[in-house]
């Protein structure tokens, strides 16, 4: 599929496809571990004429489906793991993940590498936000003091009236 400058519209489509491929590390789709059941795509639910599993009867009892799924879906992923001579840490990996990131990033800011593109952007949006704040700042008080201005020569030329009319 050749999208050109709107790579963006195939997104979906790639999140739809990264979620049905078996994972190395459990032997479950995302889709499976989340859904508890294979999810199919547009054509394969046109396929079984749209048929749908019994919702739970409480969302207790939903929860606790849910939560002895995850737990299931641990404990193989962990056997699997452990066979294929891979260690699981306590920690989860998505921690373990942002903590790799923090410390690259503190890495980054002490070698004093540059910002990345999405963090340049960021930072000039900020600055011209900032910099629009000051200049709306600056033209209030441009403002004011010709407010000021004009109440002083308001009064002056009442002041000379008031000679003019007195002689």
């Amino acid at each position: 599929m050749e999208l050109g400058a709107d790579w963006e519209e195939g997104l979906p489509w790639l999140v739809l496809g990264t979620r049905e491929v078996t994972q190395e590390s459990t032997g479950f789709s995302p889709n499976e571990v989340v859904f508890a059941h294979t999810v199919k795509g547009p054509l394969a639910a046109v396929a079984d004429n749209f048929k749908q599993s019994e919702p739970p009867k409480s969302l207790v009892d939903y929860v606790n489906g849910f939560r002895r799924s995850l737990y299931v879906v641990r404990e193989l992923a962990k056997e699997k793991m452990t066979a294929a001579g891979l260690a699981l840490s306590s920690r989860s990996e998505l921690q373990q993940v942002l903590e790799r990131r923090k410390r690259v990033q503190s890495d980054r800011d002490e070698e004093g590498h540059s910002r990345t593109p999405l963090e340049d952007v960021l930072l000039r949006r900020q600055q011209k936000q900032l910099q629009v704040k000051y200049e709306e700042v600056r033209g209030e008080s441009h403002l004011m003091e010709f407010v000021r201005v004009r109440q002083n020569l308001r009064k002056i030329h009442s002041v000379i009236q008031d000679k003019g009319a007195n002689t």
